[in-house]
């Protein structure tokens, strides 16, 4: 089952100014022509897999609410997650992948936030701090490893478990440039009344064992109005070098799997 897109203008629409320091002319790289799509059935992982992966996580450590607010302890009750990478030496790491802050209360995500979200850091570090998190934990290094043996031409990086509960928002923001690190997702949990967006536009992602892409360089966001969970794998990959800006086809390149 494909993605299912709606003609409905979202809440980040008329947002692309805020990322316009990325693309062409201020880069070499250009805007891409799609922000969304489903990989070719190649980078699949099976539903039995993902869902026993995930049951084994709850049951064994938890789904932990993510702290928004170290100085206060606030954490978003509606998002919780786990890691599956951690970086090594790590004193916590179940958990570190989806840390926005340390104990110091230092920002630790790539996320920039709109100024509308609870997050406001006011500086996000870059892909170097995503290409720290290289050693599988104790929640599923098989997992990790099968990933890895998919995309053996990228530098498999944060691999989480985010649940996003009934009423729940992840609120807009942006993350990294396509041409510095692809965010992929495999939808576990999902409802018909989950939608993701991107620049303005609204679309649904089945729970199939399917991988999709959206441009994280696009202002984005999440929106769970259904009465159950919606739970994902979330996979980061980082370029082992970096991508040359005339590989201006990126989206064909993600269709036919020969990016990888």
């Amino acid at each position: 089952m494909p993605i299912i897109s709606r003609d409905i203008v979202g809440w980040t629409a008329g947002t692309d100014a805020r990322v316009e320091h990325l693309y062409a002319p201020q880069t070499p790289w250009p805007k891409l022509h799609e922000t969304f799509l489903e990989l070719p059935e190649l980078y699949s992982i099976p539903m039995d897999l993902l869902r026993d992966v995930l049951e084994r996580a709850r049951n064994a450590f938890g789904l932990e609410p993510i702290v928004v607010n170290p100085a206060t302890k606030k954490k978003r009750r509606t998002y919780r997650g786990i890691g599956l990478t951690a970086r090594p030496g790590s004193v916590d790491s179940e958990y570190e992948a989806v840390r926005y802050f340390r104990e110091d209360g230092t920002y630790i995500s790539s996320a920039k936030s709109l100024g509308i979200a609870a997050l406001r850091p006011p500086v996000a570090r870059g892909v170097d701090f995503e290409r720290q998190f290289t050693e599988p934990n104790g929640v599923a290094p098989d997992l990790v490893r099968q990933i890895r043996a998919m995309f053996k031409s990228w530098d498999v990086t944060k691999v989480r478990l985010i649940e996003l509960q009934p009423e729940g928002v992840v609120p807009p923001h942006f993350d990294f440039p396509y041409y510095e690190q692809v965010r992929l997702h495999a939808v576990i949990e999902t409802n018909p009344d989950v939608y993701w967006e991107v620049a303005g536009h609204q679309f649904q992602i089945p729970a199939d064992g399917r991988l999709y892409w959206f441009d994280a360089g696009r202002i984005h966001s999440v929106y769970n109005f259904g009465s159950t969970a919606r739970t994902v794998l979330s996979i980061h990959l980082c370029p082992k070098q970096s991508l040359l800006p005339e590989h201006t086809d990126f989206n064909s390149l993600l269709r036919s799997g020969r990016l990888w």
